[in-house]
């Protein structure tokens, strides 16, 4: 193990962590996901603005919290030990990209603030890019919700929120999730596939990521309020890399996506790689 301006570094076999200090030129689209390995005082004192501040041990109880795997995590530390822990533990939930920020507030890539933590949280890239679409409040439901990335996301912005999903684990990761930042939250458990477990009402906006079952769609059409939006994101088409259900029953088939929502208004939508991604409004007068 060593210590020098390119950061702390060891190997990169089985148990071990390659940790290297970041370039500010070269951090990634978005607002980054740091992480604060320092003493608690040290953070409140002054540290960059978003960040988690975590115990190195804590990494592995908390990866619902980060970003999607294939974005980089930056660690801020002034310890080489309890970086190289928080990078073999990173590691092990298949993140590559561990990158060590430089002590220096000048050189972050954030503006920085003092005080508790006020930490981000990243929702799905198709929901962070159609942002700017969203209406700025109402009730909001996400769909098989899974640990609540993208329900938190959307309380902060104001919504109110209720997250479903049939796993009731995965919404207690949900529900910490979103007391750590501050955020209110709704949680249901329910099987989708059965009607009477579906939630009734009105929704101003409906989120589905990364789900496909079909017997929803009119369900959803009907769910959605006149004028609200629905988003929905999931695998489409052969399948191309590790991610994703490999059966094709379990996959939209090409164009199935805006099929479904035909009367809709498209606000914006792709196919590319493996996913179908959509945005679409509700006519006023549509049943």
């Amino acid at each position: 193990m060593k210590f020098n301006h390119l950061g702390w570094q060891r190997g990169a076999g089985k148990g071990t962590a390659d940790v290297k200090m970041a370039s500010r030129d070269k951090l990634f689209r978005g607002f980054p996901c740091i992480i604060d390995l320092r003493s608690r005082e040290a953070f409140e004192r002054l540290h960059p603005a978003g960040a988690w501040r975590f115990e190195p041990g804590e990494i592995a109880d908390w990866p619902f919290a980060l970003p999607p795997r294939d974005q980089p995590v930056f660690l801020l530390a002034d310890d080489p030990a309890r970086a190289l822990a928080a990078g073999v533990a990173l590691r092990a939930q298949g993140r590559k990209a561990v990158r060590l920020l430089s002590s220096d507030p000048a050189a972050w890539p954030v503006p920085a603030e003092s005080g508790p933590e006020r930490p981000t949280v990243w929702p799905s890239p198709w929901l962070a890019e159609v942002e700017d679409l969203l209406p700025r409040s109402g009730r909001a439901l996400d769909l098989a919700a899974g640990t609540g990335r993208n329900a938190v996301w959307l309380a902060l912005r104001g919504f109110e929120v209720t997250a479903v999903d049939r796993l009731p684990d995965a919404l207690e990761r949900a529900e910490r999730l979103a007391r750590r930042v501050g955020a209110v939250l709704a949680t249901r458990v329910a099987d989708l596939r059965r009607p009477r477990e579906r939630p009734d009402g009105s929704w101003d906006l409906v989120c589905v990521f990364r789900y496909l079952n079909r017997d929803l769609f009119p369900w959803i059409r009907a769910a959605v309020s006149p004028s609200g939006l629905i988003v929905f994101e999931t695998f489409v088409g052969k399948p191309q890399g590790a991610e994703g259900p490999k059966r094709p029953a379990n996959r939209l088939h090409p164009g199935e996506l805006k099929a479904a929502f035909d009367g809709f208004e498209i606000l914006r939508g792709r196919e590319a790689e493996d996913l179908a991604s959509i945005v679409a409004r509700r006519p006023r007068a549509s049943t």
